[in-house]
């Protein structure tokens, strides 16, 4: 049974209907992906490609939020490596390295949805490192980007504490 809400689901279907000749009602239903999930990079990509002779436009912007997200998604993977080797080396107690690759994250980052989780790394290993006022600094933009995050709150109190 399909469920008519899963965006994936739908994007299949969008698949086996253009395999068996539906072209039109595969443009309708990845049509319905995107309005789902704006962000579904398959069907904005095939969207694209099968208007681009009805409807180059449309295709051209299609494809131009595409590689927007496809930009996007790069940024946030180099930032997201950044934090990974930044955990290597706080692993091995090298702070300064760890400290200077989230900060290069960070930069990367520049709003990307892997922000809050690089500022509380950040600001766990200030912490680890001795440095209580850069630590606390940095949870505290994690908590601003993540408020939910009851392990920032954790933290948080845990240094507050430790630095009475």
């Amino acid at each position: 049974m399909l469920d008519p809400k899963n965006p994936d689901t739908l994007f299949v279907l969008g698949q086996e209907l253009l395999h068996t000749g539906d072209r039109a009602g595969a443009i309708a239903q990845w049509r319905k992906v995107t309005e789902m999930n704006p962000s579904h990079g398959e069907a904005l990509y095939n969207l694209s490609r099968q208007l681009a002779e009805s409807d180059p436009e449309e295709s051209k912007r299609l494809q131009s939020r595409f590689e927007a997200l496809q930009a996007q998604k790069q940024i946030m993977d180099r930032a997201q490596t950044l934090g990974n080797f930044a955990l290597a080396s706080a692993a091995a107690h090298d702070w300064p390295q760890a400290i200077s690759q989230l900060k290069e994250g960070i930069q990367v980052c520049s709003g990307c949805s892997a922000l809050g989780q690089l500022h509380k790394d950040l600001g766990l290993i200030y912490l680890h490192s001795g440095d209580t006022k850069n630590g606390l600094q940095e949870l505290g933009e994690a908590k601003k980007l993540t408020p939910a995050d009851p392990d920032i709150d954790k933290a948080i109190r845990i240094a507050q504490t430790a630095q009475r």
